[in-house]
């Protein structure tokens, strides 16, 4: 049995919803999908590659309840999928509430 290492418990996106990614002075860079959240951090289908290091807002819209709220991040790994696309991890940089946890999880 594995134990959970990470100080927040993740959640699985139940209900993904589409959120642009803004880069500094909130400029669009791409689009991406949570796959998991937690009051810590969140892991992203993302629509682009992005560096480790660089700081990030993920922002979901329509018709998400927390439609145009931006929540910053730093990247921590972006990775390929073979797919297509990246899985893009990180932290927040402020820790959510365990309702804008569940909110974007789609809980």
């Amino acid at each position: 049995m594995t134990t959970e290492r990470r100080a927040h418990r993740r959640q699985g996106a139940a209900r993904p919803c589409l959120a642009f990614i803004l880069g500094p002075g909130e400029r669009p860079l791409g689009l991406a999908v949570p796959e998991d959240v937690s009051a810590g951090g969140v892991r992203l289908l993302a629509s682009r590659r992005f560096a480790a290091g660089e700081s990030l807002a993920l922002v979901p819209q329509f018709p998400h309840p927390l439609e145009g709220r931006a929540f910053p991040f730093r990247v921590a790994r972006c990775e390929a999928l073979p797919g297509g696309g990246y899985s893009l991890a990180g932290p927040f940089l402020k820790a959510l509430a365990r309702e804008e946890v569940r909110a974007l999880a789609g809980g």
